[in-house]
């Protein structure tokens, strides 16, 4: 297919539309220039030390800087939970905090992903089950429900999210315990803008932020008159 001067491999149904890009998918600022859609779903690769098999889900952004591409938090529960209800031996799936770009879209996106090495990358059960996911997301991910929230603190890999699903939140930017000392009104006020669904209420890992990190969160959320609650 030629968009706009530009070609792209791609494939279509009745749902959704497959495009093969020539570029690093977190570098696709400008795919919101030749694509129009009601989400991107960002179908990758996921790379760690450990080297775990693992499924991922994940918004993306720069809280160093307050850049941060939309999300839909429906989008992003729907992901997680097809992971939960379709589990593959050997695999984890884990829900990761707000990270690296696209960092400036103005559609949600997100980005689900098989990890960690090439062999889940070749991993043809791996593979099928995360396009299932892009598949389900792309089909009902506006049919989810949940308290939407941003979430503060915990680990890179937001070990509190079970919790976050067992009570009906439904998260979209999310912001590890190392990174809260970025956090300045501003920056809560831009990841609130980049939620497609409105944001309710901030959720805080309480005993995931530090005690200084917290304090300086709360005057923030204080500042802007935003609720915000414990879990």
């Amino acid at each position: 297919m030629t968009e706009r001067g530009r070609s792209f491999k791609g494939w279509s149904s009745d749902y959704a539309e497959l495009v093969e890009i020539d570029s690093r998918l977190i570098e696709a600022e400008f795919i919101g220039d030749y694509f129009y859609s009601d989400l991107f779903v960002f179908a990758s690769r996921h790379a760690s030390e450990s080297g775990k098999p693992c499924f991922t889900t994940h918004a993306t952004g720069d809280w160093g800087h307050s850049r941060f591409s939309k999300t839909s938090a429906f989008a992003l529960k729907a992901a997680s939970e097809f992971f939960l209800r379709n589990p593959l031996e050997g695999f984890e799936a884990a829900r990761e905090a707000t990270h690296h770009g696209p960092f400036s879209l103005a559609i949600p996106s997100l980005f689900i992903e098989v990890g960690s090495t090439e062999a889940e990358w070749r991993n043809e059960d791996a593979c099928r089950l995360a396009a299932g996911c892009v598949e389900e997301v792309a089909r009902g991910w506006s049919d989810a429900i949940g308290k939407v929230s941003v979430l503060f603190g915990g680990g890179h890999y937001v070990p509190s999210y079970d919790k976050v699903l067992e009570q009906g939140y439904a998260a979209s930017h999310i912001c590890p315990k190392h990174l809260l000392e970025n956090v300045r009104t501003e920056t809560i006020r831009a990841a609130i803008a980049a939620t497609a669904e409105p944001v309710e209420c901030a959720l805080i890992d309480w005993k995931g932020c530090g005690a200084d990190n917290r304090s300086s969160l709360l005057r923030s959320l204080e500042e802007i008159g935003f609720k915000y609650e414990k879990i």
